[in-house]
C-alpha cells in the first residue's frame, strides 16, 4: 500500500500510486513485492515510484527523489522529467544506494512540474524502501577529503585537483574530512604536510565523536611556505581509541624556483674622444 500523499499544491494533479522496491536478490525493481524487503547490511536499497496524471488534459511531471539511511542522513537524489503525462498515464523515477548501516532506509519523493526551478505539486515524505539487517563493525572509518588553500592567493583546492602547482614561497594550509563506519565513537585525525625532503612542516590533530555515517574536518591554523622546489604531501592518520583505522599519503602540491635574475656586469669608461 502507498502511503497516503501530503498535498503541497493542487491535489487532483497528480498522484503517486505504485512502489517498486529494488530487490537484491534478482537485481531489479519487483512489482510484486508489497513491502519493503528485509536485506542484507552492504546490498543496495531503492525504489521506483510511479506518478499518475490525474487531471483532464497533459501534464508535465516528475519526480525528485532523495534517499536517507537509518540515521536521517543523505545517501544519494535523482531528478526524472518532467515530461509531458498523457491524462490517466504515468511516469516513473527512480532511486537507489549501497547500504552501510542496520535500520530502515527511506525515501521522500516531491512530484515536481514545469521548468527549473520546479513546482512542487505533492511530496510523499519518509517512504520505508528497505529494512537492513546485520551489524557495524565495532571501529571503522575512513580518510574521506583532503584539501589545502592557497594562503597566499585565497585559493581553495580539492583532492581532485592534486597536485596542484603553486608558485614558490606561497603560504599554503592543509585539511582534511573523515568519517564514521561504526556505531557511535570518537575519531581523531592527525595530519601533517611533508616537503620534498620528508620534513614535517605544519601538523594539525582533531578529535570529534561521530554517529554511524557522520563526518567530520579540520585544518591548520598555520601556513607552511613553500621554500623547497619539487613535490610536497600530505599525510594523515586516522584513530579511534588507539586503533589505527585509516591511513593516506597524497601527493598534494609542486612547487619550483623562479628563474635566477640576470646579471649585468658593470661598465667602465676607461677614455673618451673629444669631437
Amino acid at each position: 500500500m502507498v502511503q497516503s500523499l501530503k498535498t503541497i499544491a493542487n491535489p487532483a494533479l497528480a498522484e503517486i500510486r505504485d512502489i517498486w522496491y529494488w530487490d537484491p536478490s534478482i537485481g531489479g525493481y519487483n512489482p510484486v513485492l508489497t513491502e519493503p524487503p528485509t536485506i542484507l547490511i552492504g546490498s543496495e536499497a531503492g525504489a521506483q515510484f510511479i506518478v499518475y496524471n490525474l487531471s483532464d488534459g497533459y501534464l508535465e511531471l516528475g519526480l525528485f527523489i532523495s534517499g536517507f539511511d537509518p540515521f536521517g542522513n543523505s545517501v544519494g537524489a535523482s531528478v526524472a522529467g518532467p515530461v509531458q503525462v498523457a491524462p490517466g498515464s504515468s511516469f516513473g523515477g527512480h532511486l537507489r544506494a549501497v547500504t552501510e548501516f542496520p535500520g530502515t532506509y527511506t525515501c521522500t519523493v516531491d512530484i515536481i512540474t514545469g521548468l527549473y526551478p520546479y513546482e512542487i505539486i505533492g511530496t510523499l515524505e519518509n517512504v520505508p524502501v528497505a529494512h537492513v539487517v546485520g551489524e557495524l563493525p565495532p571501529l571503522a572509518g575512513h580518510l574521506k577529503e583532503p584539501y589545502l588553500f592557497d594562503a597566499t592567493t585565497g585559493e581553495r583546492f580539492s583532492r581532485l585537483s592534486f597536485p596542484v602547482q603553486i608558485p614558490f614561497n606561497h603560504g599554503v594550509v592543509i585539511g582534511v574530512r573523515w568519517e564514521n563506519d561504526s556505531n557511535l565513537a570518537i575519531l581523531t585525525a592527525t595530519f601533517e604536510f611533508i616537503d620534498p625532503d620528508g620534513v614535517s612542516r605544519i601538523s594539525g590533530v582533531a578529535s570529534a565523536e561521530l554517529a554511524p555515517g557522520q563526518t567530520a574536518g579540520a585544518q591548520t591554523g598555520e601556513a607552511a611556505t613553500l621554500d623547497k622546489p619539487g613535490l610536497w604531501k600530505i599525510h594523515a592518520v586516522l584513530e579511534s581509541s588507539g586503533v589505527l583505522l585509516d591511513e593516506q599519503t597524497w601527493d598534494a602540491v609542486t612547487t619550483k624556483e623562479p628563474p635566477a635574475e640576470p646579471e649585468f656586469r658593470g661598465f667602465d669608461i676607461n677614455e673618451y674622444t673629444k669631437v
